[in-house]
């Protein structure tokens, strides 16, 4: 029996199909007009449009200054999160962020500071007697090097110098990553361990970390990693013994160990061809958004019904994006959460413009060397990025690279950084 179609049904089928032919051409038309070679023209109409979105920006005697540091501000006007996706290890950035923290402080009553480190090192370093003390913090960043992610001078002051400004009652500084070393959790789990089993075998695994990390050289470089090497059935074991109650200091303790240990484990095996790279990169960040969380309700508990948090994270993890590991962004959940208390997010992404040779610039690769030319390699500037992205949609700017339009539709704006150096390590040397 033939099937009859009402006409009305006949029409939208119709319809649908004009709709799909029309998706087609308009996206096979963006696609030519995108991927046209650019010309002189369109790279001197995109050095245009950067130049004119661009304010310059000073550090001076601890303060943000000049059209960078107003437009910084009013760019917070909104925001509950104001999230720095860094360049690691470069020392200008730490202290980029304390000024910032400090005008934000001030201005708009920010008061956490969640970076890229573990939840244990940051709890120490906002415990009372630590917090904001900074020959205290460096003596535990001497004690515990494997347990600062990025180790140097500057990074230690910062957090020295944001705990003493922040007027937060519960913890100021928020670690939203794995632990880099196991030492300073094991050796406090060694000191509250419940029974003589479970002290014998805390003590057991921190003399094999105390061997690996009591130092660290003063450099860059590939050094041995115990958690990233423990057998993760001594960790199984170890909390078999202590058998920590639910939200107890030991179980905190216990879950950043072995969470971390299983990350670096599943990384590990990454490099060894094997198929777990998707799977340590989901689950890191689904641990940052964990952690992030756990603070987040604490500032709440302790009184502060919105609390205002600036984030310092890597720049693969603070974009509004799925990062270039294919996974949802910390900085994406951060922009959406915002959303739900009727707030913004705004995200900078930091790079340096450099000499060549010098430490390493943004010129060196050439997808953003529009953006490099807008900087100087003796000042800093911020680049608006938001007025770009209509101007893209409507075929203005040929000559923008896929990469930077990545970093413009998931950033907000850029802190062109020159004279960007490494960080040093001066007072950490000094005993």
């Amino acid at each position: 029996m033939r099937r009859l179609l009402f006409p009305a049904t006949v029409c939208l089928r119709k319809s649908l199909r004009a709709i799909r032919a029309v998706a087609v051409l308009l996206l096979l038309n963006d696609v030519v007009l995108h991927a046209q070679e650019p010309t002189a023209r369109d790279t001197a109409y995109l050095d245009s449009v950067f130049r004119a979105h661009r304010y310059s920006l000073a550090l001076e005697n601890g303060r943000l200054t000049g059209a960078g540091a107003r437009f910084l501000l009013d760019a917070s006007r909104d925001a509950q999160f104001f999230v720095i996706g860094e360049s690691h290890y470069v020392a200008q950035i730490p202290r980029f962020a304390e000024a910032l923290f400090s005008s934000l402080h001030s201005d708009r009553g920010y008061n956490y500071y969640p970076v890229e480190f573990g939840p244990v090192i940051t709890g120490m370093l906002s415990a009372a007697g630590v917090r904001g003390d900074r020959a205290r913090s460096f003596a535990l960043a001497r004690k515990y090097p494997h347990a600062f992610q990025f180790w140097d001078d500057e990074e230690i002051d910062a957090f020295a110098d944001i705990a003493r400004t922040s007027t937060a009652r519960s913890q100021p500084l928020w670690g939203l990553d794995n632990e880099w070393g196991a030492l300073h959790a094991l050796d406090r789990l060694t000191a509250i361990a419940p029974t003589a089993e479970a002290r014998a075998l805390a003590r057991q695994l921190d003399e094999r970390a105390r061997a690996i990390e009591s130092t660290r050289p003063y450099a860059i470089v590939d050094v041995p990693r115990f958690i990233s090497d423990a057998d993760s059935s001594s960790f199984e074991a170890l909390r078999a013994a202590f058998h920590p109650a639910a939200g107890s200091e030991a179980e905190s303790l216990l879950d950043a160990i072995e969470i971390s240990n299983r990350i670096y484990l599943l990384d590990r095996g990454a490099r060894r061809n094997e198929i777990t790279g998707y799977r340590s990169n989901a689950d890191r960040e689904r641990y940052m958004k964990a952690l992030f969380m756990t603070q987040y309700r604490n500032a709440r508990r302790s009184g502060d019904t919105l609390p205002r948090v600036l984030v310092k994270i890597g720049s693969t993890h603070g974009g509004n994006w799925r990062s270039p590991t294919y996974v949802e962004s910390l900085g994406n959940f951060l922009y959406e959460f915002a959303l739900t208390n009727e707030r913004s997010s705004f995200h900078l992404v930091v790079w340096l413009v450099n000499e060549p040779g010098t430490y390493w610039t943004l010129a060196d690769d050439p997808p953003y060397l529009p953006l490099a030319r807008v900087g100087s390699t003796s000042e800093w500037a911020v680049v608006d990025f938001r007025p770009l992205r209509d101007l893209w949609y409507a075929g203005k700017l040929r000559a923008l690279s896929k990469e930077l339009r990545d970093a413009v539709f998931g950033y907000d704006a850029v802190l062109l950084l020159g004279s960007g150096t490494r960080g040093t390590y001066e007072q950490l040397r000094d005993h």
